[in-house]
C-alpha cells in the first residue's frame, strides 16, 4: 500500500505546475474550487478545468502503471 501511495505522490509531483498546484490545494489542503480561484486569481471555471485536466493526466499515468480502467 505504501508503494502505491508513493507512486501516486510521485505522479502528482510530475504534473505541470499549473495542474499540480490546483490538485494540491484541492486534495491536500481541502480548499474548494471557489477558494482556489480566489487564491490563484483565476475564474472558478478555469480552476475546475485545470482540476479536471490534472485528474485526467493522473488517471492516464496511473492506468499505464497499473493497467486499469
Amino acid at each position: 500500500m505504501k508503494c502505491r501511495l508513493e507512486l501516486f505522490i510521485k505522479k502528482v509531483m510530475q504534473l505541470p505546475l499549473k495542474y499540480r498546484e490546483i490538485i494540491y490545494l484541492y486534495y491536500y489542503e481541502n480548499y474548494t474550487t471557489v477558494e482556489i480561484a480566489s487564491i490563484k486569481h483565476k475564474k472558478e471555471t478555469t480552476v475546475c478545468s485545470l482540476l479536471s485536466r490534472g485528474r485526467n493526466m493522473l488517471k492516464k499515468e496511473l492506468k499505464e502503471e497499473y493497467d486499469f480502467e
